[in-house]
């Protein structure tokens, strides 16, 4: 049981300003609930039917009259259908408007409906997270809708969970974001906003306004603080950008290849196609058998879906024509295939998932989030997955003298085959005279000479 509040108490936690629910010991269901420095409200919590309900009294009130509130509430909950949150809402809205028009030494016209906005229906902002994620995944790549979940429940916004989202405001959530970057999360609060601004941008939507009423647009301008300034020139941050050089990738190459490194088989081959392909980690993870064709003694094909690359998805959701991604494997690449397709049983996948996701679940690829990991287990490695495509773009384009086109051909998300010139493209990849067959097999050349040479 909470400690009775004080007003000693009540003034700490409004000067510290950081958001909170302070609960009275004294009245069950009353609380102090501070979003943010200078915004604080006292709030009446109640449960009834399964659900969770927030009333907002506003910060007008002493610690006695918000005592005097809640037991009014109480009388009104008593009465059932009348119940503030069925029925009664419009009555306690009323009762409320009065007693805040006398401590303001006013008098509320007495006709019931003068004055009052009218009643309109709305939810807890906890109870629309998972709608509102499921709709995130329906449109968007399930990292997306894990991402914005965990920015809908972090310990900031918590405090508004119990809220009706149509009583939230935008300063509100301002305050919360603002509380976020000033303990050092500068990047987190940014991700918090994109996700509230998407959130209230579903919630003022034509299909969910009638159950919200939440008003389109309100949230368009939260944003997060602008950054902190860093004046010393420094790249050694968490953010500094990564391109290896030919040492790194051999000393990548050569844990990769060994048999006796701490990982698994599956997981070195997926790692080894990151690298002779300079494809994303998702599109490796993901990857399915059919994706892959042999081209005789040149290698193999790869042909990458829309739903693997960024752009070329979003472009293919607008009903654009958008082909495969035709990545051609010279030997090297194409052996790391042969050996995963040999592996991967009788799977669709060509790097299979090794045990269910969950009890029950289907078993399908690994997930791309290991990939990463695997690249952090290497000795002396501080390169990610991504950062190989840096290494294609910038450290060999510049050695080979590549141009921004070629660079383009093999890394760009949009580039695909599209449905005109299908047949044409095709045989120009089986026999080998395809322009990005010379860029692959001059990139896959340089990684085994750089590991060959063993400079780590």
């Amino acid at each position: 049981m909470p400690p009775p509040l004080t007003q000693k108490l009540i003034n700490a936690a409004i000067a510290a300003g950081k958001p909170a629910d302070v609960a009275d010991g004294r009245a069950r269901g009353l609380a102090l609930r501070v979003r943010g420095p200078g915004s604080w409200t006292w709030t009446i919590r109640r449960y009834a039917g399964g659900q969770a309900y927030r009333f907002d009294l506003g910060n007008e009130w002493t610690l006695d009259e918000a005592r005097a509130l809640l037991l009014q509430f109480d009388l009104m909950a008593q009465r059932g259908a009348d119940a503030p949150w069925s029925y009664g809402r419009r009555e306690w809205d009323r009762f409320l408007a009065r007693k805040r028009a006398a401590k303001a030494g006013a008098t509320l016209d007495e006709r019931p409906d003068e004055g009052l906005t009218p009643h309109k229906p709305s939810l807890p902002f906890k109870l629309l997270i998972d709608p509102f994620i499921v709709e995130v995944a329906r449109t968007r790549r399930e990292t997306t809708a894990d991402g914005y979940r965990r920015a809908l429940q972090v310990a900031e916004i918590k405090p508004f969970h119990m809220c009706l989202v149509k009583d939230i405001s935008r300063k509100d959530l301002t305050g919360a974001v603002k509380a976020i970057a000033d303990r050092g999360a500068e990047r987190q609060a940014e991700l918090t906003a994109a996700a509230l601004r998407r959130f209230w941008k579903w919630l003022g939507s034509d299909a969910e306004s009638p159950r919200t009423s939440v008003e389109p647009g309100i949230m368009d301008a939260l944003r997060a603080p602008e950054r902190t300034l860093v004046e010393d020139g420094g790249d050694d941050g968490d953010n500094a950008v990564r391109i290896p050089g030919a040492d790194e990738m051999a000393r990548i190459v050569r844990w990769l290849r060994d048999g006796a490194s701490p990982a698994i088989e599956r997981d070195r081959l997926a790692g080894l196609l990151i690298v002779y392909s300079v494809q994303r980690r998702r599109a490796v993870a993901l990857a399915r058998k059919a994706e892959f064709e042999p081209a005789g003694e040149h290698g193999g094909l790869w042909k990458i879906p829309a739903l693997h690359r960024k752009s070329a998805s979003v472009r293919a959701r607008r009903g654009l024509d958008v082909g495969a991604h035709v990545v051609p494997l010279p030997p090297p690449a194409w052996s790391v295939v042969k050996r995963a397709l040999a592996i991967a049983g009788d799977s669709e996948w060509l790097f299979p998932a090794q045990r269910l996701r969950r009890a029950g679940g289907e078993r399908k690829s690994m997930v791309p989030d290991s990939l990463t990991h695997l690249f952090y287990e290497i000795a002396g490695n501080d390169c990610s997955p991504h950062d190989l495509r840096r290494a294609f773009a910038t450290t060999y384009a510049i050695e080979a003298g590549l141009t921004l086109l070629q660079i383009k051909t093999i890394l760009d998300h949009s580039e695909g085959v599209v449905s005109g010139d299908v047949t044409k493209t095709h045989y120009s990849f089986l026999d080998g005279s395809n322009a990005k067959w010379p860029l692959m097999q001059g990139w896959c050349a340089w990684v085994d000479k750089a590991a060959a040479r063993g400079r780590i």
